[in-house]
């Protein structure tokens, strides 16, 4: 394992800290822990913008490297780090050598970033209308089955100061690294922002409008057909349920801010059930935003990260393409979290079987996202409040036909158990639903 020069920073094959920094640096084991967390900070940063040059640029690995390594002297800092490796230099040269680097690289970025923007998708202003319109008329809207299944993970209703892991800075990005719990998952939202985007409590945003963004955004690409779909901003609010005299001024920033935190977000989620560690990370779901326009009438172009986005691309290329049926009360009705969860899973199962027997301790962990500590905390009572909260809605929402639901009480049916009962849930039948299967041209 080898230290290269590339980027004119430190960047360290496989992303790990090679052993002959440690053998080279003739400093104190404090110092030595300073340059560890210097490099790996570098490292970070490094990795981050040469996907961010991948996505936009469109170039592979190797070719993304090799522009990025144009933007600092990476020759003139090569043979720097060569001499520091020989016990030459000083980790205070070290230090001084890759900010000289990061600040030249700096002011060369800014001379490319005309470089980096995409040319936006010719859709004609009919086409763009007439999807919406046909939305608008529909009970049910077409999702990608990966984004039914992250939703929860990804797409919080909260995440605050409490959940940030950590955060950096360098001359023209923010970095923010949150961290928080999802029943047995442990889920890592990381937000690269660029300076001018960032707003302190405004991006990053998540809730409630930042869920049904992403909904919206994927019932539009299989409306279109395409992996970059274009909508105007006006259609996301009315898709909502809101008429137009609801829609005021603060909500185009919000929705903005909605746009911007799906842009510069990438995902990494780790199952630990069962201390069975995996690790599976999503990355980008969107390779780009753009914002078209200004004022009511601004477009916003989501340009779509083909890999996350099976099932739309399979649809564009004209294979059959699977979706799950969601209905447009997940878009217009105002949930609480609990709820929320509980329909997606719920939407996930439509179709699929007509009776389902689950766990309710897995229907609060797994579905819901509790950790087994704070129920143990709740109590009876309050489960119970929660479970009848949500089975109520899916049933008043037409999700589940009758006799709705049964409990399996397993020979133990005292009430401080229930986290260990089964409960059957009898699902509307596929016939009553839109198609899950669209095949494209």
């Amino acid at each position: 394992m080898k230290i290269t020069g590339e980027s004119g920073k430190i960047f360290l094959k496989d992303g790990k800290i090679a052993k002959v920094i440690l053998d080279a640096s003739k400093t104190s084991l404090n110092q030595r822990k300073i340059l560890i967390r210097e490099v790996e900070k570098r490292i970070a940063l490094d990795k981050a913008r040469i996907n961010l040059i991948i996505k936009r640029k469109k170039l592979n690995q190797k070719e993304a490297e090799k522009w990025l390594y144009n933007w600092y002297g990476i020759e003139d800092t090569e043979q720097k780090l060569t001499k520091w490796k020989k016990g030459i230099g000083t980790l205070e040269e070290l230090i001084d050598i890759t900010e000289e680097a990061i600040r030249e690289g700096e002011r060369k970025a800014k001379e490319r970033i005309r470089e980096l923007k995409p040319a936006l998708p010719e859709l004609p202003v009919e086409e763009i209308e007439d999807s919406f319109q046909r939305l608008l008329q529909r009970k049910n809207i077409m999702v990608d089955p990966k984004l039914v299944k992250d939703l929860p993970m990804i797409a919080p209703r909260q995440i605050d100061k409490r959940y940030l892991l950590e955060g950096a800075e360098t001359p023209t990005d923010i970095i923010k690294k949150y961290q928080r719990r999802f029943g047995n998952k442990t889920v890592t939202h990381v937000f690269l922002i660029p300076k001018e985007e960032y707003k302190e409590g405004q991006v990053p945003t998540f809730g409630e409008h930042f869920r049904k963004a992403l909904l919206i955004m994927s019932a539009f690409a299989v409306e279109q057909k395409t992996l970059s779909p274009v909508f105007r901003k006006e259609h996301i609010f009315r898709l909502e349920g809101k008429a137009d005299n609801e829609i005021k001024g603060g909500m185009y920033e919000s929705l903005d801010n909605v746009f911007k935190t799906i842009a510069y977000a990438t995902y990494e989620i780790e199952n630990d059930k069962k201390g069975k560690e995996y690790r599976r990370t999503i990355g980008h779901i969107t390779d780009n935003v753009n914002w078209i326009g200004k004022g009511r009438g601004s477009c916003i172009n989501c340009v779509m990260n083909r890999q996350y986005w099976s099932a739309v691309a399979a649809l564009i290329e004209g294979e059959k393409g699977q979706f799950i049926s969601i209905p447009k009360d997940r878009l217009t009705e105002t949930l609480s979290g609990d709820e929320e969860n509980f329909l997606n899973y719920i939407d996930g199962l439509i179709g699929l079987r007509n009776v389902y027997p689950i766990q309710v301790k897995t229907i609060f962990i797994e579905k819901l996202g509790y950790q087994i500590k704070s129920l143990k905390k709740m109590g009876s009572s309050e489960i119970s409040r929660i479970l009848d909260q949500c089975l109520n809605r899916a049933k008043t929402t037409g999700r589940l036909k009758e006799p709705f639901w049964n409990y399996d009480y397993k020979k133990d049916p005292s009430f401080k158990n229930i986290l260990n009962w089964k409960i059957k849930l009898f699902l509307s039948p596929k016939e009553e639903q839109n198609t899950y299967n669209i095949q494209g041209e």
